[in-house]
């Protein structure tokens, strides 16, 4: 995940889609455990069965599947249940401002940037 820089992976067994490994599963199950990494199966690891939407469906879909249920990644499937690709809050994000380029980019700073009116430690 590190050299691909992807924050989740797609697991599939025998082409079947059977779940969803995240930075979240390793930060949670992972770290600060007391864990045999030889001997740890991502199986073990991963969100079996996760939500999952339609290569057709609207975007607004995607958000509330991500606000609802607290998720950065949202796998897409196709007709047969394959996952194809990912959705993720960044993807979104880098979209929106894609989109929005002038209104985005042209903002001011906020909070607006200035000097302290009085002297700290005097």
């Amino acid at each position: 995940m590190q050299r691909a820089r992807t924050g989740c992976l797609l697991i599939l067994d025998q082409g079947h889609f059977v779940g969803i490994f995240t930075e979240r599963d390793v930060l949670s199950k992972v770290a600060a455990q007391e864990v045999d990494l030889d001997q740890l199966q991502v199986g073990a690891l991963m969100t079996p069965q996760p939500e999952c939407l339609h290569v057709d469906d609207d975007l607004v879909y995607a958000l509330n599947q991500m606000s609802v249920g607290g998720y950065r990644y949202i796998p897409l499937v196709d007709d047969q249940g394959h996952p194809t690709r990912v959705v993720s809050e960044r993807g979104i994000v880098e979209a929106l401002a894609t989109l929005f380029a002038q209104e985005v980019f042209n903002l001011p700073p906020a909070p607006p940037l200035g000097v302290p009116q009085d002297r700290e430690g005097a």
